[in-house]
């Protein structure tokens, strides 16, 4: 892939939100056997043509749980939320886009209080496990002569989870062991490209990649006090160009 993209080998995610309708307002509600979705878009102002784009999701299975439907060993909750707001220049015919999404979700395992149904190892542990995550970014489009773009992106994202488990004592169904691991892990990420078109065919792109990545992780058990990695952060830089000729590209 282009060096654009981190020089990725074998595989990559390019996602994008489209624009809300700026000129009317559309909502949708729907249900399905993932989740309920509800999703709302329309104009923020219809002189200066801005829209805006939301979307907000819930776990099927986690609202029949809520109402005491068994669906099998394993109680299963998410949610989500996303938004994009577009705020085009009419003069300059650029644009700025403030975009975010988050969620969370949640699994939760009970184990048997009978001992003879116990099957398999799984079977003798309370288990939780907790998802978090999060990103909020900004997009700057800017024209640059009638041939040239400038973009910049900027997106802060964080995750967050956190496995915890709790083996039983057959009779008394004690907790005889507990073991909890983690993970936060978080990331600024900037990315200024500026792309030309010089005709015949040839496309030229030059830009850069800044990325900032924290992590911190560890693994605690009721016999071990503490197996955790100190918080570690880096910056990795990565300044990029691009030459396109009739579908040929050359990466630096």
């Amino acid at each position: 892939f282009s060096a654009g993209h981190g020089n990725a080998l074998s595989g990559i995610m390019d996602m994008n939100f489209r624009k809300g309708n700026n000129e009317q307002n559309e909502y949708i509600l729907q249900a399905g056997l993932i989740g309920i979705d509800l999703a709302a878009e329309g104009p923020l102002s219809k002189s200066s043509g801005g829209s805006f784009l939301a979307n907000y999701r819930y776990s099927t299975v986690g609202l029949l749980s809520a109402m005491g439907v068994d669906l099998g060993d394993e109680a299963i909750s998410f949610q989500d939320l996303s938004f994009n707001l577009h705020f085009p220049f009419q003069q300059s015919g650029g644009s700025i886009s403030l975009f975010g999404m988050g969620g969370n979700s949640k699994n939760i395992f009970e184990a048997q209080r009978d001992a003879t149904l116990w099957e398999f190892e799984k079977d003798n542990r309370d288990i939780s496990f907790t998802s978090l995550t999060g990103a909020l970014g900004a997009k700057w489009i800017q024209p640059v002569g009638a041939q040239s773009v400038l973009k910049t992106v900027v997106v802060l994202s964080s995750m967050q989870t956190e496995r915890l488990d709790q083996q039983l004592e057959s009779n008394s169904f004690k907790i005889i062991e507990t073991a909890q691991n983690f993970n936060n892990q978080s990331k600024v990420a900037i990315k200024s490209e500026y792309s030309s078109d010089l005709g015949g065919g040839t496309l030229l792109k030059g830009g850069i990649n800044l990325t900032r990545t924290s992590f911190a992780g560890g693994a605690f058990t009721s016999e071990v006090s503490a197996n955790s990695l100190s918080p570690t952060s880096g910056w990795l830089t990565s300044p990029y160009l691009t030459l396109e000729h009739n579908g040929l590209k050359w990466n630096v």
